[in-house]
């Protein structure tokens, strides 16, 4: 787990700038719902393998703290100056997802000359508030320095990355991530992070040259935002609520933003000022109060005039080789792991080849669990219709005689717990499945389960949605022996501009209304007219949802925004050698993938509840060599003229998962969006959207807004209550973080 909350004062700090927190809103966390639900959906009485809660089970220690002290050369040709320090179990315990110990803080200082020992005394305040605000992300062990140090989320190949240091003279003083990471930074500079395995957030401080080193891993999987105060001071943390009483900060509205949806696609967030260290890239902050934004790592795809001579077998191969490394690794912990297991394809091939390692391979268990322990599998059940995929999920643990422990997110529980969960992740959601995956985490984590694989990131990097088949039929595939022959390429084309233009289909992502805006042909010519960002943005935006005023902002929404957020070198990829389903592919992962899924679906849905997830098919070993398959390796059409997505994924998984998996087509995670009048969702959208509370946001169109409430809960009025459901969770953000209302900038 990964707690980062960081404070870098600059040489030229006032703090006469940075106004105290009492002046500032008070912020109003809402009740603790979920840790509520949990506690009464599992009795205190039980623990793992019915074990009495709070006792330790056999096999595991006491955990304890241990201070790490670094003595470097006096040459100072080394990076990093004495005195760095990590606070971890003396195992690796802490970073194999056992609470002890998870929790770190890291700050950075350059004291004022005057009133040195006061202003040390004032950031150990606001860093001990800001860690108890992220107690959920490790909640039995913190620290407090201000000094050096580093922190990391889960790496792999720990064993084989440490050997390679210690045949160079690394000694190591414990088995901690954190001392690797820094052992690694000290071989190799910045360049360090190209030799980790996993998902991590990490800061490093360089005393030597005065800078600290604030980096993701490749696809955001764990997150970490940075912003400013009026003195100057720099703020990191890996959530939002972290900055909340440190002094300086005050929570507003980036209307901008919200407008734009950058939230989702760029690096903003709703909060003005705040924003997330992109993925895959470092961000490198000085003491001169200046920072450099550092790429180490991008998605990459193969060259579509180059041939692809590799057989469907082959590529099987290399993939089914690949996802099952990427998971024995993820299996390795001290603590017990178990699986998220749904009714698709994805955490299914996941539960499929964990079960096959853990049976074959005597050496292989889940994390701690012995090896005659069953299998855990955990689902989550909503109330009956076409959203609950509970039964698919059982019959695949049957198949795998797995040990299936379900959850019931009934449509009350969801509405109890709707208010936490939008605290939880700080941003809004088009869909009440995020309160669902908060509920899930709890429930996981209270049976014993800190750990959990999962099957996020599978349809970004193997094309599940159906909204790719638009860029998939966009050019001919000819670089593999695999590609659909010309009678059957024209037949798709057809059938794609009859679900374009088919009225009464209007479920079908193809004939939504597209974003029309000055300048649209030249901003979609950059990426080579690929349809991707118009589609998937079709029923995510809408202009008159917003208040007149601004409009005073500028042009902005989302497609303009996908488009401006690539670099030149991306754009040039994009429109001279990539396949245009690769071009979605890449739109996706650095998009609505990192800013949504990873998000309010993946680490802060699980950290609510203290779980770590560990998705393995974002694995970069694996992904690298996915993302240069052919894109007929993705996508491709059955003989009975169907579109079957995920091709080489559905191949390469058929014997661990069941044949009617193997066999059903994309269904994406989702709660049920159709309620009626009186229902508790009703209830709950009309307690939040109110003229009074609309009139608090100050960007909102009041009347636009009313005027919904009346579509949403009528039949056909799906996309009505998508909406209605994101103002009532921008209300729950306001008043949560104790913002004021959004008014329109004084003009200059």
């Amino acid at each position: 787990m990964c707690g980062i909350s960081a404070i870098i004062t600059p040489y030229n700090f006032n703090p006469a700038l940075d106004p105290h927190p009492s002046t500032i809103h008070p912020p109003h966390e809402p009740e603790n719902t979920l840790k509520a639900l949990a506690e009464r959906l599992v009795p205190d009485s039980v623990c793992r393998d019915g074990a009495p809660a709070g006792e330790q089970t056999e096999g595991e220690e006491e955990a304890h703290h241990v201070h790490v002290e670094y003595e470097l050369p006096a040459s100072g040709a080394t990076p990093l100056a004495n005195g760095t320090r990590t606070q971890d179990s003396s195992n690796r315990s802490a970073s194999n997802g056992k609470p002890h110990n998870a929790m770190l803080s890291a700050c950075a200082t350059h004291a004022p000359e005057t009133g040195a020992s006061e202003y040390k005394t004032q950031l150990v305040d606001e860093l001990t508030r800001s860690l108890g605000r992220l107690s959920h992300r490790g909640p039995d062990g913190q620290g407090v320095w201000v000094s050096a140090d580093a922190r990391v989320g889960e790496i792999y190949d720990y064993e084989h990355t440490r050997s390679i240091l210690e045949a160079k003279g690394y000694e190591f003083a414990s088995t901690s991530d954190s001392e690797l990471v820094l052992k690694l930074y000290l071989e190799h500079g910045e360049e360090f992070l190209v030799h980790l395995r996993g998902e991590f957030s990490i800061l490093v401080y360089d005393s030597v040259n005065c800078k600290v080193i604030a980096a993701r891993d490749r696809y955001g999987i764990k997150p970490l935002y940075w912003t400013t105060t009026p003195s100057g001071r720099i703020l990191l943390a890996a959530e939002i609520k972290a900055f909340l009483g440190i002094a300086g900060w005050k929570p507003e509205w980036d209307v901008k933003s919200v407008v734009d949806c950058g939230w989702l696609y760029d690096t903003r967030t709703v909060f003005k000022g705040v924003r997330r260290v992109r993925p895959g890239h470092a961000m490198v902050f000085t003491l001169d109060g200046s920072h450099e934004n550092k790429p180490y790592w991008a998605p990459s795809y193969p060259d579509k005039h180059a041939r692809d001579d590799r057989t469907m077998g082959e590529m099987v191969a290399g993939f089914k080789e690949r996802l099952i490394d990427a998971v024995k690794c993820r299996l390795r912990a001290d603590v017990p792991i178990g699986i998220y297991l749904s009714g698709g394809i994805d955490s299914s091939a996941i539960a499929g080849i964990a079960t096959h390692l853990i049976r074959s391979q005597p050496d292989v268990t889940m994390g701690s669990e012995q090896a005659s322990s069953a299998i855990k599998c955990f689902t989550i059940a909503f109330d009956k219709g076409e959203h609950d995929e509970s039964a698919i999920a059982r019959r695949t643990a049957e198949f795998l005689d797995v040990d299936y422990r379900t959850m019931h997110a009934s449509e009350e529980l969801l509405c109890a717990c709707f208010e936490r969960a939008v605290w939880a992740v700080e941003q809004p959601a088009m869909d009440l499945n995020f309160v669902g995956k908060c509920m899930l985490s709890g429930f996981v984590t209270a049976q014993g389960y800190p750990v959990v694989l999962t099957g996020e990131g599978a349809d970004e990097i193997c094309a599940g949605y159906s909204l790719f088949l638009a860029d998939y039929l966009a050019e001919r595939d000819t670089t593999s022996a695999l590609a659909i022959d010309d009678e059957e390429f024209r037949r798709q084309c057809q059938r794609l501009e009859k679900l374009r233009s088919d009225p009464a289909s209007m479920s079908n992502a193809f004939n939504q209304s597209r974003i029309d805006f000055p300048g649209k042909s030249k901003a979609l010519a950059a990426i080579r007219l690929t349809q991707y960002p118009q589609i998937q943005s079709a029923g995510v935006w809408d202009s008159q949802l917003f208040a007149p005023w601004t409009q005073s902002l500028g042009q902005g929404n989302p497609v303009l925004t996908q488009i401006q957020d690539l670099d030149p070198a991306t754009r040039t990829e994009m429109r001279e050698k990539w396949h245009p389903l690769h071009t979605a592919l890449y739109l996706s992962v650095k998009g609505p993938m990192e800013g949504l899924i990873l998000t309010s679906l993946g680490d802060r849905t699980e950290m609510s509840g203290s779980l770590e997830s560990r998705p393995s098919f974002l694995d970069h070993h694996f992904t690298e060599y996915v993302n240069h398959l052919p894109p007929s390796a993705k996508i491709t059409v059955a003989a009975d003229g169907s579109v079957v997505e995920k091709y080489v994924l559905r191949e390469a998984t058929k014997e661990f998962i069941t044949p009617e998996l193997y066999k059903r087509r994309k269904h994406p995670y989702s709660a049920p969006v159709t309620y009626t009048p009186g229902s508790h969702v009703h209830t709950l959208i009309t307690k939040h959207v109110t003229v009074e509370n609309m009139k608090m946001l100050g960007f909102v169109d009041v009347e636009y807004a009313l005027g919904l409430i009346e579509q949403a809960f009528k039949p056909g009025g799906t996309n009505a209550f998508r909406k209605c459901l994101v103002l009532a969770e921008y209300v729950v953000l306001h008043k949560a973080f104790g913002m004021i209302t959004a008014s329109m900038p004084p003009m200059l």
